[in-house]
């Protein structure tokens, strides 16, 4: 990896730091999550929402 992170990476990153909590089991968001990192990211959207959840998979 060049240590660069990919839009997808960065977005999820910036929704995990929002809600991680120790101990968590899981972390629960909404789909607008991912539209407003983005946003506050400057990083364009894809344009199917799921692309950023099927990448980790």
């Amino acid at each position: 990896m060049t240590g660069l992170k990919n839009r997808y990476s960065q977005i999820i990153e910036a929704i995990f730091s929002k809600y991680f909590r120790k101990d968590a089991k899981e972390i629960l968001f909404e789909r607008a999550d991912i539209v407003r990192a983005s946003q506050k990211l400057r990083i364009n959207l894809p344009k199917n929402l799921g692309d950023v959840l099927y990448s980790f998979l």
